[in-house]
């Protein structure tokens, strides 16, 4: 997984790659993170490109650090979190470091 995240990384050419270019090394990512196409593509039709993009995002960042069981799951969870008003990214990204600090695991 962790050659995989360098060969997406540099996908993105600068320190702050453009959205378009952070969603399509995303795409290609999902797969080797076990996502399917299907979840993916539900995750982009009801949150956004982009917001898709920021969860799958922090899901690699918690797998990485062995805290998330299924990607997939823990990606339709945030769907459903997304549609009831209560995925808050934002929160979410702030607090990444410290959760990764933990112990706890993601489903």
């Amino acid at each position: 997984l962790h050659k995989e995240y360098r060969r997406q990384r540099q996908m993105c050419i600068r320190d702050s790659p453009h959205e378009a270019e952070l969603i399509e090394a995303v795409e290609m990512l999902t797969g080797s993170l076990g996502i399917s196409s299907h979840a993916w593509r539900q995750a982009c039709s009801v949150m956004g490109r982009y917001e898709a993009a920021v969860a799958v995002c922090v899901i690699s960042a918690k797998s990485r650090k062995g805290k998330v069981r299924s990607a997939g799951g823990l990606l339709r969870a945030m769907i459903e979190r997304h549609l009831d008003g209560t995925l808050a990214l934002d929160r979410t990204l702030y607090g990444l470091a410290s959760d990764l600090s933990t112990d706890r695991t993601y489903h």
